[in-house]
C-alpha cells in the first residue's frame, strides 16, 4: 500500500466543521464554485448531497443525489443551461455500480469538474479503495466514463477522504479528510498541485506517518507564496442571501426587499426551516453511507429520516405560498 505515496508540497490546512466544510474552499472564479443545493431548478423536489460542482460560467452543474426513483444508492446527476435560458432535466451520469462495473451498489460523494469538462473527480468507496470514501479520477468521452483511477496516497487514507479541487488558474489543489480530527470535523489541506507525479522509495524513514498525513512540513516560503497565489483571485461580487420569487416576478436576495412585515417574518421561520431540512438531509446520507457499508440495522431509522424530510419538504413548500401571499396584499 506504501509503495505509490505521492511526494507533496503542502502549503496550508484547516480544520473545519464537516457540515458545510465546502465554504472553506476560496477558488478562483475561472475554476468554477462549489455550492449548495438551492443553485439546482428545482431542488427541493428530490435530494441533492452539497456541494454542488458549478461551472465557470454557470452553465454546468454537477451533483450528487438521489432522484425520484427511489433508488437505495446515490447517483452522479448533471443539469445543463439551454440556449433559452432554462435548465435541462437533471440527467443520471452514473452510479457506483455503473462507474466501476461491478454491480455493486454504495456511496457517491463531492464532484469536481475540470475546466476541459472531461476530467472529474469524485468520492466513492470504490473497488481500490483504502478504506472508506477515496477520491477518483475519471474521464468523459462520447460513450460515458472510462474506468477510474484511484488518486492514491497520500490523499487517500483508510478514513473518508473527498473533495478534490485542482484550481489551475490560482495553482493550489484543495482535499478534504476526516482523518486525524474529532468527530464532526474534517481537515482541508492545501498542496501545490505539480504535472508529473513522482513518489517517495518505499524505504523512506517514517513512510507510514506521512502517508496518513501525521507529519506535515511546510515550505519555508509557504505564506509568500500563499500571498501571490491568493492576489490572482479576481474579487467575488458579495453573494445574495437568498432568491425568492415574489408574486410580481422580481426576486428577492434579502429580507428588506420584503414590504409586507409578516412576509418578511415568515421568510426567516422559512430560512431556518430550510437551514434545518439541510441539516436532516446530511445526516440521512451520512446514515445511507453507513447502510451501504453494512449497517443495515440502521434501515428503520432510514426510512423514518426520509418520511421526516418529505414532511419538512411539504411544510416549506406550502410555507412559500404564505408568504407569497402575505407580500402580494
Amino acid at each position: 500500500m506504501l509503495a505509490r505515496v505521492q511526494q507533496l508540497e503542502i502549503l496550508d490546512s484547516m480544520t473545519v466543521a464537516a457540515d458545510d466544510f465546502f465554504r472553506a474552499y476560496k477558488l478562483h472564479p475561472s475554476t468554477g464554485r462549489l455550492a449548495t443545493a438551492d443553485v439546482v431548478a428545482g431542488g427541493d423536489s428530490f435530494e441533492i448531497v452539497e456541494p454542488v460542482y458549478v461551472s465557470e460560467n454557470g452553465d454546468d452543474m454537477i451533483w450528487v443525489g438521489y432522484d425520484s426513483s427511489g433508488a437505495e444508492y446515490p447517483a452522479m446527476m448533471e443539469s445543463v443551461r439551454l440556449a433559452d435560458g432554462s435548465w435541462e432535466a437533471p440527467a443520471r451520469l452514473f452510479t457506483r455500480a455503473d462507474i466501476f462495473g461491478d454491480g455493486i451498489g454504495g456511496a457517491l460523494s463531492a464532484p469536481m469538474l475540470m475546466a476541459d469538462g472531461v476530467t472529474v473527480y469524485f468520492a466513492a468507496d470504490g473497488p481500490a479503495s483504502l478504506g472508506g470514501l477515496d477520491i477518483f479520477m475519471a474521464r468523459r468521452n462520447a460513450d460515458g466514463f472510462l474506468q477510474p483511477t484511484n488518486v492514491g496516497m497520500p490523499y487517500n487514507s483508510p478514513a473518508d477522504d473527498y473533495m478534490m479541487v485542482i484550481d489551475e488558474a490560482a495553482g493550489l489543489g484543495w482535499w478534504a479528510t476526516n482523518r486525524n480530527a474529532a468527530e464532526g470535523e474534517v481537515t482541508i489541506y492545501i498542496f501545490a498541485p505539480s504535472e508529473m507525479r513522482v513518489n517517495y522509495p518505499a524505504d523512506t524513514e517514517g513512510l507510514a506517518d506521512i502517508a496518513m498525513m501525521r507529519t506535515v512540513e511546510f515550505p519555508a516560503d509557504r505564506g509568500e507564496r500563499l500571498a501571490v497565489l491568493r492576489n490572482l483571485m479576481p474579487a467575488r461580487a458579495e453573494t445574495d442571501e437568498f432568491r425568492f420569487a415574489l408574486p410580481d416576478g422580481s426576486v428577492a436576495t434579502c429580507l428588506t426587499d420584503f414590504n409586507n412585515a409578516e412576509a418578511r417574518d415568515m421568510m426567516e421561520d422559512y430560512l431556518a426551516a430550510e437551514k434545518d431540512l439541510k441539516s436532516a438531509m446530511t445526516i440521512l446520507a451520512h446514515k445511507r453511507l453507513l447502510y451501504g457499508r453494512g449497517q443495515h440495522d440502521l434501515a428503520d431509522d432510514i426510512l423514518a429520516a426520509e418520511a421526516d424530510i418529505d414532511r419538512r419538504r411539504s411544510e416549506l413548500k406550502s410555507l412559500r405560498s404564505a408568504i407569497a401571499r402575505a407580500e402580494s396584499r
